[in-house]
């Protein structure tokens, strides 16, 4: 069970090294986050070259994909 879903505009802060985001991420006081599909799609399809696909997969590991 998930406790929250967390949106792209989050995910992007955390990829661009955004002190407040990461820190809020890396907190977990949120509980568990999942991700939809869409954000999924939306994180992979900005990846500019496979360096940063990379780290975006990484990233998107963390979560659960909630189809709900």
């Amino acid at each position: 069970m998930v406790d929250g879903i967390i949106d792209t505009s989050v995910l992007i802060e955390v990829l661009r090294n955004n002190a407040d985001a990461v820190a809020w991420l890396a907190s977990g006081r949120q509980g568990k986050l999942a991700i939809t599909p869409i954000v999924w799609m939306e994180i992979v399809q900005g990846a500019t070259d496979k360096q940063l696909r990379e780290k975006m997969l990484k990233l998107l590991k963390r979560f659960t994909v909630e189809y709900t």
